[in-house]
């Protein structure tokens, strides 16, 4: 919804353990898995799912603007919170080939994504004119594919799944009417999994049997941002997300059969090492008010990709079998850097009803020379509509609707066996959101419009 500035009020009647309480709900969240950008989420509210992230660094997506530009906690007067779940329904297959070798095991993947529910909650507190904290709790990060177990692409990969939980307590501060600046910090939980064949039935193999590594690991990063209303209508906001290495000595590599030559173990259970470089990534927004009812908005994303390149899994120790520092396998990400452009609008139907739609194009950090069968992704564009509704004078609620429409790709394989193939995918994403505001201003003032 349009934010409303019923003005300062008096800050006296904050109740600051109200915020603490807060807190502990936005904790009650949850981590998921969905696909997105490579393995990015963007599906962090439904205000901003409607827009297709179109301004979301300069405030225009409501209170999970503060995902992309922690400055924007200084739109949001008093005490505020906003929660969301998205449903990300994708679907993709993968046709294998003529040249690939394993091709009378089946060309078909059949459809290999799975569905997820995303989770968010947003919430800001104002301590005065110039102060405000912010807390959000979200999942930055998800993947989750399956693969037959049999097929011609087997020995790339079965089963593949990422899941993220981020803790961002944030601080906003307003240097005047027109500057305002924010920073976070980032606690930030990874599961990754991964599994692929290493036997496969007579005639191709003696049996089969998989390679499956996993591992859990917490990492740091932090978020700034700021944001500038030149004039009267105008924001401007430029927000950083950093990156965060996840990086684990206490994952397993599990063997159900002997695993190939480079590192000929028998099955059973191993200690397991990895360094996931994730992306940092930079937004920049704007808003615009053309009339009193409409509002039109732009964003920009980077997304630097190219520092996850080949990540290689080893034996952190101690040996003998294997030795300490030993090859597991590696995993050639080798992403090139993503970006996304997005517009927007937005239009006050009415006192209570406000309307949104977005159009985006997103380049994938993946393309014919690095998508694998775990993570098919390719270039696409976003449609997305939506609606916000003021139920009460302090609760309101968002719906919205996206479909993202992919290229088609191609996948080349050459070891252990020849494999091409041709990809195909799309998304429908479904997000809703229940925004609150818990204080209640003494005396009351006219509604008046944000700028």
């Amino acid at each position: 919804m349009t934010q409303i500035d019923n003005g300062q009020g008096d800050m006296r009647h904050y109740r600051k353990s109200h915020f603490v309480l807060a807190a502990i709900v936005l904790a009650l969240g949850g981590a998921s898995r969905a696909q997105a950008g490579a393995f990015l989420i963007r599906e962090q509210g439904a205000a901003a799912t409607a827009l297709s992230t179109a301004g979301a660094a300069a405030g225009g997506v409501g209170l999970s603007s503060m995902f992309w530009n922690p400055a924007t906690i200084t739109d949001a007067p008093g005490w505020q919170s906003s929660w969301s779940v998205s449903g990300v329904f994708p679907s993709g297959t993968i046709t294998a080939q003529p040249g690939s070798a394993l091709l009378p095991l089946g060309a078909s993947s059949g459809q290999i994504l799975r569905s997820a529910a995303v989770p968010a909650s947003y919430s800001t507190y104002q301590l005065n004119d110039r102060w405000w904290l912010g807390l959000a709790v979200n999942s930055p990060f998800g993947l989750a594919s399956r693969n037959p177990n049999v097929w011609a692409g087997s020995p790339y990969g079965i089963d593949s799944k990422v899941s993220s939980f981020d803790i961002n307590p944030t601080i906003g501060f307003k240097l005047n009417r027109m500057i305002s600046f924010g920073v976070g910090l980032q606690a930030e939980w990874l599961h990754a999994y991964q599994s692929e064949a290493i036997d496969l039935p007579p005639p191709f193999g003696t049996g089969f049997g998989t390679a499956t590594i996993k591992g859990s690991t917490w990492g740091w990063g932090f978020t700034a941002g700021a944001t500038v209303k030149p004039w009267r209508g105008t924001e401007l906001g430029v927000g950083y997300r950093s990156s965060v290495r996840e990086t684990t000595d206490s994952g397993k590599a599990i063997f159900s059969a002997f695993n190939p030559p480079t590192q000929p173990l028998p099955p059973g259970v191993y200690p397991a090492s990895f360094s996931l470089p994730l992306p940092d990534i930079v937004t920049i927004g704007v808003r615009q008010r053309v009339t009193p009812l409409l509002t039109l908005l732009g964003g920009f994303e980077w997304d630097h990709w190219s520092r996850l390149g080949a990540v290689a899994v080893t034996n952190p120790g101690p040996g003998p079998l294997p030795p300490a520092g030993a090859v597991y396998t590696v995993i050639p990400f080798n992403y090139r850097d993503g970006w996304l452009a997005s517009l927007g609008a937005q239009y006050q139907w009415s006192p209570k009803l406000v309307l949104r739609g977005g159009l985006a194009y997103e380049r994938s950090p993946i393309d014919d020379a690095n998508r694998s069968i775990a993570l098919p992704d390719s270039d696409r564009v976003w449609v997305s509509i939506g609606a916000g509704y003021r139920l009460t004078p302090n609760l309101s609620a968002d719906v919205a609707y996206a479909h993202l429409f992919a290229q088609a790709g191609t996948i080349t394989e050459t070891t252990p066996v020849p494999f091409v193939a041709t990809t195909e995918g799309h998304a429908d994403i479904i997000s809703v959101s229940l925004n609150y505001r818990w204080d209640n201003p003494s005396p009351p003032r006219p509604v008046v419009a944000r700028y």
